[in-house]
């Protein structure tokens, strides 16, 4: 079970950006690093850096249903998500949802709220800069879900 799904059946629910950063202090309460300046960023993280390939690769160690728990949408890389799917999530969980999609191929991300949500979670390892991550690493199921969830968060006007 997810996330998602875990905070569905006690009724906590996120409903603006402000309200996710309060959910995530309250649920990740051991923040584990702080979020390093862009331009720190931007000259060290090189996909094609040996150790960083290596910490990538060894995030395939951690137990499977330990990370599906993690995950908001577990199974986004593996099926088509369909709007129902998607339909309870709320203006953040989408927008967290969507970028998973990116995180756990290791992107890191510039907005602060993300990247710190992602440094919270076990299995991610953020290793590639924004302007040097490619949509290229990802499969179909992943590019039609991100496109979908995208759509979706356009259509109920939250983008």
């Amino acid at each position: 079970m997810g996330i998602i799904q875990k905070k569905a059946e006690t009724g906590n629910s996120t409903t603006s950006n402000e309200d996710l950063m309060e959910w995530m202090q309250n649920t990740f309460s051991d923040d584990k690093s702080s979020v390093k300046d862009e331009d720190d960023n931007n000259n060290e993280n090189q996909y094609t850096d040996e150790n960083n390939q290596e910490n990538y690769e060894n995030q395939e160690n951690f137990n499977n249903d330990d990370i599906a728990q993690q995950y908001l949408l577990p199974d986004s890389n593996s099926r088509y998500l369909t709007k129902s799917d998607i339909r309870h999530l709320s203006k953040a969980e989408l927008r967290l949802a969507r970028n998973e999609i990116y995180a756990r191929h290791g992107r890191k991300f510039a907005d602060e709220t993300l990247q710190a949500y992602f440094d919270s979670q076990d299995w991610y390892s953020g290793i590639i800069s924004p302007d040097n991550f490619s949509e290229d690493v990802l499969n179909d199921y992943e590019r039609k879900n991100a496109e979908l969830i995208s759509n979706y968060e356009v259509e109920m006007g939250y983008k």
